[in-house]
């Protein structure tokens, strides 16, 4: 018998320093720009990939990524504006 699991991980917009004001500046909006996910299996005390997730929203409230964010995650401003997809049509 096995079983599976789904682990998902998510990227926000963020500028140096957001983390420690808390997103607390003006302009500072959480917004998600990354959906990835793995969906596992386990079997015999290993686990296998099944299927794997990675969307890349476009934000809406600041869709310029800052170069923090970009230098962070590797995600870049081209790579968001490729794929042009809503949170709502990710979700």
């Amino acid at each position: 018998m096995s079983d599976q699991a789904i682990i998902y991980d998510l990227e926000y917009t963020s500028w140096e320093g957001s983390l420690q004001r808390g997103w607390s500046e003006p302009f500072e909006h959480r917004e998600i720009v990354q959906i990835s996910a793995i969906k596992v299996e386990t079997c015999s005390g290993q686990l296998e990939e099944v299927a794997m997730l990675d969307l890349i929203p476009t934000p809406t409230i600041n869709p310029c990524l800052s170069d923090y964010f970009v230098n962070l995650t590797g995600i870049t401003q081209q790579y968001v504006d490729v794929d042009d997809i809503s949170l709502a049509e990710s979700l």
